[in-house]
């Protein structure tokens, strides 16, 4: 039975996913002011370029950038639109 639980510990711990972590320079912000960004990519990722994008409620893209990434690493500006609800 021990030797059961050893073994799915080790397979969980395999699983495990890296994912992109996403920092930003506040918590709050309001239409027009703009959002600065610092995206770091997981080990794994082969990509060069990252791409973020604001999506609405209802689905439809707001704003967004794209960033090449550097040392699995993007910095870059998001200008929030006036015409956004707060």
């Amino acid at each position: 039975m021990l030797l059961l639980i050893i073994l799915a510990s080790f397979s969980v711990q395999a699983q495990v996913k890296e994912r992109f972590a996403l920092f930003t320079d506040r918590d709050v912000y309001v239409s027009g002011e703009t959002l600065l960004i610092k995206l770091m990519a997981p080990l794994a990722e082969t990509s060069s370029v990252v791409h973020l994008d604001l999506i609405s409620h209802d689905g439809k893209r707001i704003t967004g950038l794209s960033q090449q990434l550097i040392d699995k690493q993007a910095n870059g500006v998001v200008f929030l639109p006036d015409s956004l609800y707060s």
